[in-house]
Order: structure tokens, then sequence, then C-alpha cells
């Protein structure tokens, strides 16, 4: 609770109908071990699933905005952890359920109004922002801002987290040296400081979006602006979404509405071959400047081809699940299976035999389960099955990355195991048919 307290700001209505629920659970039974150096993330449908350490997990149902989890005590008492890891990354995932477009720019504040930076990673959106920040702007974010949309206004908004530097940055930020460089969330070696604190920066937590400026180092170029149209600025922009699947599309179709509103301001491409501080200086010249003088209307709009990003599905979301099958668990209740494993498929179909009598379902429940090659579940030690179950929405795991989770509102399971548990019967029974008679049960338990 001190965690979310201190990242997030309070809100206005405590009475209002919430946009998220969450519940986690502290379990005392689990021992305290260290956190895995990266964390483990996988999704199928609309079932979002991270895991943090053995006993640190979550699981984040974005159809109907309910987050569980379970944690150690350890975990729960590293309020640094929550800040740098676990807050940002619930947020970014939950953004688009509870109506809020993820933007992968850096943002500044001049007088209450933002300026935007988008860029390919690597086009130096963190030094410049900070040095915008040590120029007379406000610091919001370095990486990712959250675009808000009212019918009065879009807003946009920040967290609390480091700005996170590549180690390069001590060349323009010689304050770095104090500091060790450390493995970030997406496995790079950079600093990750608390912008405030270690340079003396003014902190914004929101704005109102004024200018959109895209990045590019081009050597030789000095610095140029070149207008954009605003279809050109909303792809560029939404080549960053993440992809969501066919069950979220209505949540999708707001995210282009409100990139699609933010597009429709001036848009600029800004090329240079400058060191931070002297491209934070020509900014701080451009958004200062009046535009009707030197950027009216008239000027030509240019229209540059977009960088093509090809598809990338880190989490898995989007594998086939190309076998098929139907099983009826009794005269009232059925279960889809959906699989990218043939032998999966076959195997739980001898296991849901067994379930019988303890089926207390109606209806046709799907599940879809993956098998990821890579994975290796490799004995009974790592089999120690831990649930966590509220209110229909559940999960159950063994090791890092073999899971099910089910929500019975929406009669949707899913899971990825392990390939040598479906070569293994035993295995495959100790882990399935607990999960099994928790979808089909009527008892929540913890």
């Amino acid at each position: 609770m001190d965690a979310m307290q201190a990242f997030f700001q309070p809100a206005c209505d405590e009475h209002s109908l919430a946009d998220l629920t969450i519940r986690f659970y502290v379990d005392p039974r689990l021992p305290n071990r260290p956190l895995w150096p990266r964390p483990h993330f996988r999704a199928l449908d609309h079932l979002y699933y991270a895991s943090y350490g053995p006993g640190d997990s979550l699981l984040v149902d974005q159809l109907d905005r309910r987050v569980i989890g379970s944690f150690t005590g350890a975990t729960a008492r590293d309020l640094a952890y929550w800040k740098r890891v676990i807050l940002p990354v619930l947020a970014g995932i939950a953004s688009a359920s509870v109506g809020v477009t993820p933007l992968h720019c850096a943002c500044l504040v001049k007088n209450g109004r933002g300026l935007l930076l988008s860029g390919e990673s690597g086009a130096g959106k963190s030094t410049l922002a900070l040095s915008l920040a040590l120029n007379g702007f406000s610091f919001l974010s370095d990486d990712c801002t959250y675009l808000s949309r009212s019918a009065s206004e879009l807003r946009c908004w920040g967290l609390p987290t480091p700005v996170k530097l590549l180690p390069d940055a001590v060349r323009y930020f010689p304050r770095l040296l104090g500091f060790d460089p450390g493995v970030s969330l997406n496995g790079e070696l950079s600093f990750e400081v608390d912008p405030t604190e270690t340079f003396g920066v003014s902190r914004s937590l929101s704005c109102v979006p004024r200018w959109l400026v895209f990045l590019q180092r081009r050597a030789g170029t000095g610095a140029n602006f070149e207008r954009i149209n605003a279809s050109e600025a909303a792809v560029r922009l939404t080549a960053d979404l993440e992809l969501l699947p066919a069950c979220l599309a209505r949540q999708r179709e707001y995210e282009l509405g409100s990139i699609d509103a933010l597009s429709r301001q001036k848009a600029w491409i800004f090329r240079h071959d400058l060191s931070p501080s002297a491209a934070a200086k020509v900014l701080e010249e451009f958004c200062g400047s009046p535009e009707a003088a030197e950027y009216s209307d008239g000027d030509p709009v240019f229209t540059v081809p977009a960088v093509q990003v090809p598809f990338a599905d880190p989490i898995k979301r989007f594998t086939p699940t190309p076998f098929t099958g139907t099983v009826e668990l009794n005269a009232d209740a059925k279960i889809h299976i959906e699989t990218n494993s043939e032998t999966l498929g076959e195997q739980l179909r001898s296991i849901l035999p067994l379930l019988d009598g303890c089926v207390a379902y109606r209806g046709e429940f799907v599940l879809r389960v993956v098998v990821e090659s890579e994975d290796h579940l490799a004995s009974d030690s790592h089999l120690s099955s831990l649930e966590f179950n509220h209110d229909g929405l559940a999960y159950s795991l063994a090791g890092r990355r073999t899971f099910l989770a089910w929500d019975r509102q929406n009669r949707r399971g899913v899971g990825f195991v392990a390939p040598n548990v479906i070569d293994d019967p035993r295995l495959l029974r100790q882990l399935f048919r607990p999960a099994l008679t928790g979808m089909f049960s009527v008892q929540d338990q913890i």
C-alpha cells in the first residue's frame, strides 16, 4: 500500500466506481528467495501473466479490469522494486483496459504544456529528456508516457520511475560517475537514477500535449525540422503499440482514437547530429518561438515513409493453436481444447474423464494451452503447485514459466507448459488435474 500511494496520485473521489480492481496476497508460507534477474511475461486471449521470482507473480484480466497476485514477504517489503519494476509493468499491462494509451515517448513540460519526443531505441530520448529538464523544462517521462482522452481534452501522464541512461551517458552527465550501472528490465546495462534526487530537476505528473516531435539522429544534418501530416504521425505512434487480440478489439479502437486525436496537432521530425545539450537548446528555442512566424500553416507538409517495425511477439500471445477438440464433461458441460501440440491435446482428453463427479459447471469452457519448446520443467521439486483464486479468476503455477490461468466468468482458460510435462503422464496429471478441478468448481480458494 505504501508503494501504491507513493507511485500513483490519490483518487479525487474515493467513492466512485473503480476502473481497476487489484487484490494482492502476501503468503507467509512462502520462503523468501531472491527475485529473478529478469521477470517473465506470457499472455493468451485476455489473460496476462507475470512472474518476478519464486512465489512472486500476478495475473491481469484485461477484459474485466481485474488483477490478482501472490508475493513473498521479502518482495512485499521491497519498496524500490515495486516502484521500479512491478508497478510500471502493471500500469503498462492494464493501461488499455482503463482507457489510457501508452506512448513510447519522452515527455517534458513547459508552462503546463507538453513536449512529446518519440523515436526508436537509440534515438536519444532519455539523454535529451534529461538535458531539457536541466534547461528549464519539467521532467514527466523519458520513455513511456500515458495519454488519456476525455470529451474536453487530451492529457499526458507520467509515473515517478527512474530515468534510464546507457553507460555512455557519463560523457554528458559526469554526475553518473558516482553510480554503478545495472541490468534493466529489458536486459540492457544502464544507469537507473531518480532525476530529481540525482540532478535536482523538477518533475511533473501530467500536462496537456502541445508539441509532437519525432527524433532522428543523422550525421551531417546539423539540426532541422520538417512538418509531417497527421496520418504519418499516427502511423509512427501506432507502430509502438502492443498488439491486442480480437477479444480486446474495443480497447484497441479506443487507443487508436486517442492517437488520432493527438496526431491532429502539428507534428515534426527533428533531424540532428548534436550533443544532447545542444539539441536541448534547439528544442527550447523551437518551443518558445512563435510558430506562425517560422512554421506557418503555409509551410510544406512532408510525407516521410515511416519505419516498418517487424512483427514481434515476445510474450507469445499470438502463438497459433491449430490442434482442437471438444470433450463432454457431463450432460451439461463440455470443454473445447486448443493447443499447438497434438500430443498435449490427446493427453488432456485422457485426463478429463478423471474429473467425473468433480464438475459443478454448465456450458462450454474454452482452454488454450501452448507448449514452449525452450522451456523445461526439470523435476517434481519444481512442481510445487501454487494456486491463487479470487472470484473465479485464478492461476496455478509450477516453476518460473509453467502456469495455467482461468477466468470462470468468461469461461476461458489459458496456459503455457514445459515440453517434458506432456511426455510424462504422471507430471501431466499432477499439474493439470488440480487446475482443471479449480476451473470447474464453484469454490474460491487461496
